[in-house]
């Protein structure tokens, strides 16, 4: 952990409790941890920016991110995206599922999935329409990389199907 991390009194957030706060030059709260001992992270952790706002909530068995993860974006104001999935020996795995709202508290709309591997590898990523079917869906080679797309109308028909980068990806991104 970096300077200026102390284990203070315990601060309550959301009905959790939380031994470990570190804090910016301004006295702002930047990290929050359930539980830390003798240098290794255990239990529930939170990531704050500069502004308060929320960028993390992760799990750590320890100090290895284990567990149900939850990254928060915020690429204009008013709007927030919301990856969540699970995580193992501090790799993603499984599924992770792409939200979007108007705040952290409030990402209800599924945007995309991305699926990985045992060796946290992307195996395939879906776009969603805003009605919930899939948008546009890429597989990915075994090194991660995209190699097939497959893109689908609002309604799920097929349009295009083929190892070229669909013209329109770069917009959905």
């Amino acid at each position: 952990m970096s300077q200026g991390c102390a284990q203070t009194d315990t601060l309550r957030a959301e009905g959790k409790k939380f031994a470990y706060t570190q804090k910016d030059a301004n006295q702002r709260i930047i990290v929050l941890g359930e539980f830390f001992q003798n240098g290794v992270r255990n239990g529930e952790w939170r990531r704050f920016d500069q502004d308060g706002r929320l960028l993390a909530i992760e799990g750590y068995r320890n100090d290895t991110l284990t567990g149900l993860a939850h990254y928060f974006h915020y690429p204009n104001p008013g709007q927030v995206y919301e990856e969540t999935g699970w995580m193992d020996n501090s790799g993603r795995i499984s599924i992770w599922t792409t939200y979007e709202g108007k705040t952290a508290e409030k990402t209800d709309r599924k945007v995309s999935y991305i699926v990985y591997g045992t060796d946290a590898r992307p195996i395939a990523r879906f776009l969603l329409h805003p009605n919930g079917r899939i948008a546009l869906e890429i597989l990915m080679n075994g090194t991660g990389q995209p190699c097939w797309y497959r893109s689908y109308n609002k309604s799920g028909e097929l349009l295009f199907e083929g190892a070229d980068l669909p013209y329109f990806y770069d917009s959905m991104k």
